[in-house]
């Protein structure tokens, strides 16, 4: 983000993603910390994630204590914390501006950003064994990938810059991901997320192709014309948008929405997300 040194919007871009980074990784640090110790109050001392799992149900009963007097359990709480670091490394709700600074870097920078934001999502895959066994962490996560997915949907629509484009619809493809690990689909999640790993990072390979080719312009209403000049570029543009596997990987992941009984609202969930899918599905140009 810092690349251009004579750019002062991306000298603050680089410090901002930096604190933030801090921050969330100390939230995940809190949350793994939490997790060994009350597993070591129950006699379980590991921290071996196999050795975690099969020791999870000694927790169901554990309650925490937090200040004001609430009382909330320990698996609740736990899921919680993975699910808030997760949503922060993948720029889904609360977070959402967690990759607004990567447009302003190189496209090879800007793609490896994409790649370290879809970790958020393998996290929570990871830890899928945690977050089954607390319905009200799932149902958060469900509740931020759709509405996440639904308004970078709609903020892709109003964007000019064409980085700026392409990691809105990223953002919202994520979102699309957490909705399926909300619902208990982790292997659709999975599919997803490497698709949009995939798909984005070469879209925005051809954005920087695009925006070299004209000196550095970024704004899509001065583009046009570049089919013929840029044919190996437009052919890659087309790969990554018609690609059959990016359309089944979101059908697989929201497919099971409207069945998850646990998460409240589901069907409404389900209606949402059928709306950010058309958004997402509008042609990038090129």
């Amino acid at each position: 983000m810092g690349f251009w040194y004579s750019d002062p919007r991306g000298g603050r871009a680089t410090i901002r993603s930096i604190s933030f980074s801090f921050v969330v990784d100390a939230l995940l640090i809190a949350s793994f910390v939490g997790l060994f110790w009350s597993l070591a109050a129950t006699g379980a001392h590991t921290s071996s994630l196999s050795d975690i799992e099969a020791s999870i149900s000694a927790l169901g009963e554990l309650i925490v204590t937090l200040p004001l007097g609430f009382e909330v359990r320990t698996l609740t709480l736990l899921g919680m914390g993975i699910g808030l670091a997760a949503c922060g490394r993948s720029a889904q709700l609360p977070f959402p501006f967690a990759l607004s600074g990567i447009s302003r870097s190189p496209a090879p920078a800007a793609a490896l950003g994409v790649l370290s934001a879809s970790m958020g999502v393998y996290l929570c895959c990871r830890f899928s064994f945690l977050l089954s066994a607390t319905e009200p962490a799932s149902s958060m996560i469900a509740w931020a990938g759709g509405l996440t997915a639904v308004m970078a949907a709609v903020s892709a629509l109003a964007q000019r810059d064409l980085v700026s484009m392409l990691i809105a619809v990223t953002i919202s493809q994520f979102g699309i991901a957490f909705l399926a690990i909300g619902c208990g689909a982790y292997s659709a999640a999975i599919f997803q997320f490497a698709m949009v790993a995939i798909v984005s990072t070469l879209l925005i390979f051809s954005a920087g192709a695009v925006i070299h080719c004209l000196e550095g312009e970024r704004d899509i209403r001065r583009m046009g014309g570049l089919n013929s000049r840029l044919v190996l570029t437009h052919l890659m543009v087309v790969v990554g948008v018609l690609s059959p596997a990016a359309f089944l990987s979101r059908e697989q992941a929201i497919a099971p929405v409207f069945a998850a009984q646990y998460v409240p609202g589901s069907p409404a969930l389900y209606s949402l997300t059928q709306i950010g899918r058309a958004h997402v599905c509008t042609p990038v140009p090129s």
